[in-house]
């Protein structure tokens, strides 16, 4: 993994709430015949699923413009959000940054297009919808290091931007250590950084996200309704470009 580096794509699943928490002790205390029945259950259920899968024809409907475009600013944004950087002691004893390397986008494109293609498979579809394109960007942001994501996750509070101060409070960090992740946001191109007059006359620095990846941050993070997505938002199987069947899971 250390000579490979960060190339492959996560997610990162949300910590449960205390009520989901209590529910899986539920779970785990419940009765062990009715789990087997559960779990059986759902392996038929995904066997079933697997072969309706593999039976769909295969037909694709090409991406639109709209859709490439937003892949592709996908790719652009795992690509710098994963740059390495390399840091150096400086001769005042401190630490600054000596190299930035950030990858061209086409491996992360190819990841992400291929993801969403076969989520749209899974799915029963033969196009891309704006379901499969909402799991792919929250894969996106959780490809990033753990420390960057939770730098960029203030922005989704704090519209405006923060400062350093600001970063340091919502991150439970010292400003010194906030401001290196902010730094290196900016460094790697995510962040995009704007002096302000202060209240004491020195400047303060403001930090904001890069334009291009604005709206790939800032969104509201809603659950995703799956059973509701994938039975009345248009789950099909098309048997040919002008005959179209319905299929209700």
């Amino acid at each position: 993994m250390s000579s490979i580096g960060s190339r492959f794509l996560y997610y990162r699943i949300p910590q449960l709430t205390e009520e989901e928490r209590n529910e899986g002790f539920t779970v785990t205390w419940g009765g062990g015949e009715e789990r087997k029945k559960h779990q059986a259950d759902l392996r038929r259920l995904a066997l079933e699923h697997i072969a309706d899968v593999r039976a769909l024809p295969h037909i694709w409907t090409p991406e639109t413009q709209e859709q490439q475009h937003f892949l592709q600013c996908l790719a652009k944004f795992v690509a710098h959000g994963r740059g390495a950087i390399t840091w150096q002691r400086s001769p005042f004893g401190d630490y600054e940054v000596a190299s930035v390397q950030v990858e061209e986008p086409f491996r992360a494109l190819q990841q992400l297009r291929n993801l969403a293609r076969a989520l749209a498979r899974v799915h029963g579809r033969t196009a891309l919808t704006d379901h499969e394109l909402e799991l792919v960007r929250r894969v996106a942001l959780s490809t990033l290091p753990s420390d960057r994501k939770a730098v960029l996750d203030l922005f989704q509070r704090h519209l405006e931007g923060v400062t350093a101060s600001m970063c340091a409070k919502g991150l439970e960090k010292s400003d010194d250590r906030a401001r290196s992740l902010l730094n290196e946001l900016v460094r790697v191109g995510l962040v995009i950084t704007e002096e302000e007059a202060a209240p004491q006359g020195r400047p303060l620095t403001r930090y904001s996200l890069a334009p291009q990846f604005a709206d790939i941050v800032i969104r509201e993070d809603k659950p995703v309704d799956h059973l509701l997505d994938l039975s009345l938002d248009g789950l099909f199987r098309q048997n040919s470009p002008q005959e179209v069947e319905p299929i209700i899971y």
